[in-house]
């Protein structure tokens, strides 16, 4: 009970300050604006993003984010309350599921390591799916072991098992199955019982949980719209396999991709994760090595799928952490030999990052005088980054908080107290992140993405409700649709033209948004009223009666 209320609070962490970043365009902001819609006009059927239909993701995480939003009110924290409370909720399922195999001590401490991971902490923070998909895999897989392990009562843990992939499904569709699944049937051949894949009781429960919870918004959708089952062109040919198929938006990559994202996304935990799984001894036949085999074949199985895939994102491989951080607390629940060369080895990378980071972390005061030259390109391109970044003492706070954590877990580790260790690291982790979101991110924020939300918000003064924003060179900023509560009309410049009608079309007189790069490239730009400037935004009115002026 100690372990787990310690876990609880550590996971818990995440809620304090949890709107204290603005919405991150795009994905997290158009996530956050489908269900400010849904809340707003009481559809929770139809995804719209900025009004229109919108059929990227199933609908768990618009719900979710609409629920939140009714109970915190309109705004980030609303938002973001669902995936937080995933992320707390996550470690405490996995303790739950790996005490009885591993032991209390492993399975504390791959909930810890989970809970410490840099990717984890972050996501638990953002409105995504992968930690909503994360806490529903927990809880499959744990489900499955139980049910493979059971005498009886098997069809109920297989039946929980089916009903956590279903929501998976609702989350982010098909491979809320897929990846469980094919996970399910190599650990069932590693056992030599494939037949209980085949088992008529189990196939009736799967197939009868997974229609009707997964398949419940599909079907309710495919049958009450004019369109019919349409929408699952959009949603599953071109979000599902065209972005297993091809890049989309620009996000590809090579392979190897996540094996960078693994390395970093698991620190400081990673360096710890090879002699782990050495030591693992997933081949053996007792049931601490059939727990491990199965949610480590689910994390190669992740890994492989997402590697394979074209569309690469680095918080898509998040699920997998599960199964790569058990085998870190078997391995430091195991009493340590007296010269254990290869374990203190991979305990002195552990702590030689993290001081690493610390050092990092507290030159970041005398660095950000010089990031805009740093950061050449990318400066012009965002003038809000021309100047220097107000960081704050933030950064330097996070760092002495991860310094005095990692020197408790250096004597806890000298002391044989390897549990203590990882658990003063942890908090150490925990707390450097927390201090960066509330402290140092707010401030970057501020000078980044506040100046959008100003102007989106007096954009949204100067119009009707229902009337749109224009968004003059400006791509996928869903955040304006949220903040502003105004639908937004995007027009660029293609192929070396831009398309002035779309801009002074009607005649009539406009509200729209753009920034001062795609303004001084604007070939029109004289004529639009400039209403107001801010951050390297700039809010403009289009001129009455400019129809009939265009040339």
């Amino acid at each position: 009970m100690r372990r787990s209320g310690f876990l609880l609070a550590l996971g818990l962490v995440p809620l304090l300050g949890l709107g204290a970043l603005g919405l991150v365009d795009y994905d997290e902001a158009a996530y956050a604006e489908v269900g400010r819609a849904m809340l707003a006009t009481g559809d929770w059927l139809v995804p719209k993003l900025c009004g229109h239909p919108w059929f990227e993701k199933p609908p768990l995480l618009y719900w979710t984010a609409a629920a939140g939003m009714k109970l915190l009110g309109v705004g980030p924290a609303g938002a973001r309350l669902g995936t937080a409370l995933a992320g707390a909720l996550a470690p405490l399922a996995l303790f739950g599921f790996a005490r009885g195999p591993l032991g209390e001590r492993a399975a504390f401490g791959g909930a810890l390591a989970l809970l410490a991971s840099v990717e984890f902490a972050g996501l638990a923070r953002l409105a995504f799916t992968d930690m909503l998909l994360l806490l529903w895999f927990v809880l499959c897989l744990g489900a499955l072991h139980r049910a493979f392990e059971a005498r009886e009562r098997s069809a109920g843990w297989f039946a929980f098992a089916c009903l956590a992939a279903a929501l998976a499904v609702l989350t982010k569709g098909a491979i809320g199955v897929l990846l469980p699944g094919a996970a399910a049937l190599v650990e069932l051949g590693f056992r030599r019982r494939l037949r209980d894949a085949l088992r008529p009781s189990w196939i009736a429960l799967g197939v009868g949980i997974v229609a009707a919870v997964g398949c419940s918004w599909y079907l309710a959708l495919g049958l009450t719209q004019p369109g019919g089952f349409g929408f699952m062109r959009a949603l599953f040919l071109e979000n599902h396999v065209g972005r297993f198929s091809r890049p989309m938006q620009g996000h590809g990559g090579s392979v190897l991709y996540y094996v960078p994202v693994l390395l970093i996304g698991l620190f400081p935990c990673s360096p710890l994760v090879p002699l782990a799984f050495a030591r693992a001894e997933l081949r053996a036949d007792d049931e601490r090595a059939r727990f491990l085999r199965l949610f480590a074949l689910f994390s190669a199985i992740t890994f492989l799928f997402f590697s394979i895939a074209a569309t690469k994102l680095a918080n898509y491989i998040l699920p997998a952490f599960p199964g790569l951080v058990l085998p870190v607390g078997a391995l430091l629940a195991r009493p340590r030999a007296p010269r254990d060369r290869a374990l203190g080895l991979s305990w002195a990378v552990t702590l030689g990052l993290v001081a690493a980071l610390v050092f990092a972390a507290g030159l970041l005061p005398f660095v950000r005088p010089h990031l805009p030259a740093l950061l050449g390109e990318s400066a012009a391109r965002h003038p809000a980054l021309a100047s220097p970044l107000e960081l704050g003492p933030g950064s330097t706070l996070a760092a002495c908080a991860l310094a005095a954590a990692a020197l408790v877990a250096g004597l806890a580790w000298r002391a044989r107290r390897p549990e203590r260790a990882l658990a003063a690291l942890a908090c150490g982790a925990i707390a450097f992140y927390s201090v960066l979101f509330q402290t140092v991110l707010p401030r970057v924020d501020a000078q980044i993405g506040a100046p959008l939300r100003r102007i989106a918000a007096h954009a949204a003064a100067l119009t009707k409700p229902g009337e749109s924003v224009l968004m003059l060179g400006l791509r996928h900023r869903p955040s304006v649709c949220f903040y502003g509560e105004r639908p937004t009309h995007y027009t660029s410049e293609s192929g070396g033209r831009w398309t002035e009608a779309a801009v002074f079309g009607d005649g009539r007189p406009r509200i729209g948004i753009t920034g001062e790069p795609q303004l001084a490239r604007f070939p029109q730009s004289a004529r639009l009223e400039i209403l107001e400037r801010d951050g390297g935004y700039v809010l403009f009115r289009t001129p009455d009666g400019a129809a009939s002026a265009v040339p």
